[in-house]
C-alpha cells in the first residue's frame, strides 16, 4: 500500500490522492504539500503557456474573450486582467456559506487535479 504522506502530511502529485487522504484532509484537518514533481509540472505548464502567449498564438480564454466574444483578441497588457477578473466573478455565489469540511474537500480536490 501506497502511502500520500511524509511525516504525516498529505503530498499532492507525489502519488494519487486517495479517499484516506480526502479524508484525513477534511475530519482531521491534515496538513498539505506539494510534491516537488508537481512543482516541475506546474512550472512546465506555465512556461508553456509563457511561450504561447509570447509567440502570438491566440488561445480560448487567456488572450481571447469567452464564448460569444471568443473572437476578441485581447491586449497583451489585459490578459492579467482579464484572468482577475474571471476569478473574481466565479468566486461569487449565493446562498448560506458552505460547511468548513465540504471547503476543504473541494479546495484538496481542485489541488490535485491542477
Amino acid at each position: 500500500m501506497i502511502i500520500n504522506t511524509l511525516a504525516g502530511m498529505i503530498v499532492l502529485g507525489a502519488t494519487p490522492l486517495t479517499l484516506e487522504d480526502l479524508r484525513r484532509v477534511v475530519l482531521e484537518k491534515a496538513e498539505c504539500a506539494l510534491a516537488d514533481e508537481a512543482r516541475v509540472r506546474v512550472q512546465a505548464a506555465r512556461d508553456h503557456v509563457d511561450r504561447t502567449l509570447a509567440g502570438g498564438e491566440l488561445v480560448y480564454g487567456l488572450n481571447t474573450g469567452f464564448g460569444d466574444l471568443a473572437g476578441e483578441t485581447i491586449a497583451p497588457d489585459q490578459t492579467e486582467i482579464l484572468q482577475e477578473r474571471l476569478l473574481k466573478s466565479h468566486a461569487a455565489g449565493m446562498g448560506a456559506p458552505l460547511a468548513p469540511a465540504v471547503v476543504r474537500a473541494m479546495l484538496l480536490l481542485r489541488a490535485n487535479a491542477l
